[in-house]
């Protein structure tokens, strides 16, 4: 069983982004992305770019420090899911 490369939280996720993310993203950014597309933006945002459902801890004498630096990531996600689950307000 192989392992996959080892990324560190600081790596440039955007830079590793398959085609059809970064295409979604530039049509988002054009304005005309179509629904698929904005769902995966939103997607790849709470994910792979904030990773929002990985662990934040990390072992060793540094641990402390870059499980830090993965929460600041992880807080934009988070920022992102809460957003979407509050519920709206009714005008009255």
């Amino acid at each position: 069983m192989s392992k996959a490369p080892k990324i560190e939280p600081w790596t440039d996720v955007a830079a590793r982004l398959a085609q059809h993310e970064l295409a979604a993203f530039k049509a988002l950014d054009k304005g005309i992305a179509n629904p698929s597309q904005q769902k995966l933006v939103l997607d790849t945002i709470i994910e792979k770019l904030a990773g929002y459902y990985d662990l934040s801890f990390r072992p060793g004498p540094d641990g402390g420090r870059i499980g830090d630096f993965c929460e600041g990531k992880r807080w934009v996600g988070a920022a992102i899911v809460r957003a979407i689950k509050l519920p709206m307000k009714t005008q009255g």
